[in-house]
């Protein structure tokens, strides 16, 4: 199962009486993803706890020596009889804090209720997780059952769209779900399914002369921008060259990084990062020193609003226009590009 880290491919935020939550899809290696977990979530065949190359559990072994069935034996909570799983113990690992092991019987065809009760189960142990204060921020699953097991991807992913979105609305403290599909073909088909319970329309940057040149002006940016920053820097300017050179590049994908780019320029010239990042941006705008012009927080605004789009759950809206159009995406990159340019300039002179 060796591959490359896990990358992002889609995202949503969640409005909850919690604040924001995010929903995330990854493309990849669970075991190999670059942020701490609380919960890590994997299926077995209760009769086979084997690391078999090929599968999560073999690729936890590979990567973190974690050899599952040692885990089950000192389990914390042991769930298998009512709800066929059970969570360990804390486990000393820098980026996972716990597993829990979901057990799927192996059958010919399982029916859309079995795979249904699988995964609510999963959920049910997280409720219990939190009726006991333990606190669980984040937790990373991949299509349950979908491998070796054969169950039906597009019920899986159903469900597990489905019980994940419910639970961060209703969990006190849960507060990010990443989905990690290891094939790039089930990666689309989860990608896709997202979109359709968004209500996502697919556009992609338009494909014009000028818009190459713009495009070629970021690649200078980009460019100058790698020998102003670290290496713990260096992952958004990384996503945000993949997203915007791809040529099937999604508005949504565009207007989450760009936001990204945002709340981390600000950021920087805050030296803070506390508040929305609205009032960051006016922030700006009213008392930065050196002074930065008017405009320069509002293509900020611009970016801001186009990524609030992109993130947040909205589905169907009641509005003029109902979505953005390619002139809209020409508009994001264009304010990314002057962004970047003026945050080359704001660094250098800063140095200086």
């Amino acid at each position: 199962m060796t591959q490359d880290n896990a990358i992002q491919i889609n995202a949503i935020q969640i409005d909850t009486l919690w604040g924001y939550k995010s929903f995330e899809i990854y493309q990849g290696d669970i075991t190999k993803l670059e942020f701490f977990v609380d919960l890590l979530i994997v299926s077995v065949s209760p009769y086979s706890y084997t690391p078999v190359e090929g599968t999560v559990i073999g690729s936890l072994f590979e990567n973190h020596n974690i050899e599952l069935e040692e885990f089950r034996e000192q389990s914390e909570f042991d769930l298998r009889n009512p709800f066929n799983c059970w969570i360990s113990k804390e486990i000393a690992n820098p980026k996972i804090r716990r597993l829990l092991c979901l057990e799927m019987h192996r059958k010919s065809r399982s029916t859309e209720h079995e795979i249904k009760d699988l995964i609510e189960n999963i959920f049910v142990a997280l409720s219990i997780l939190e009726s006991k204060e333990i606190v669980v921020k984040t937790i990373a699953l991949p299509l349950l059952g979908t491998g070796v097991m054969s169950f039906d991807v597009n019920l899986v992913i159903k469900y597990l769209l489905d019980y994940s979105l419910k639970h961060l609305q209703r969990s006190q403290y849960l507060d990010r779900v990443v989905l990690v599909a290891f094939e790039k073909e089930k990666a689309k088909i989860l990608d896709n399914a997202m979109n359709q319970v968004l209500h996502r329309v697919k556009l992609v940057l338009p494909r014009k002369e000028y818009m190459n040149k713009i495009k070629s002006e970021f690649l200078g940016a980009i460019d100058n921008i790698n020998l102003l920053i670290d290496d713990s820097q260096a992952q958004l300017f990384t996503d945000l060259k993949r997203i915007v050179i791809d040529t099937e590049c999604r508005s949504f994908e565009l207007g989450i990084i760009a936001r990204k780019l945002v709340e981390f320029i600000a950021e920087d010239i805050l030296k803070h990062n506390k508040g929305a990042l609205y009032y960051k941006i006016e922030d700006i705008r009213s008392s930065s020193n050196p002074k930065i012009a008017e405009w320069i927080p509002l293509y900020m605004h611009v970016l801001r609003v186009f990524g609030n789009e992109s993130a947040h759950e909205i589905g169907v809206v009641d509005r003029i226009p109902t979505v953005v159009s390619e002139s809209d995406l020409e508009i994001c990159l264009f304010c990314i590009c002057r962004l970047l340019n003026f945050w080359i300039d704001f660094r250098n002179k800063s140095s200086a």
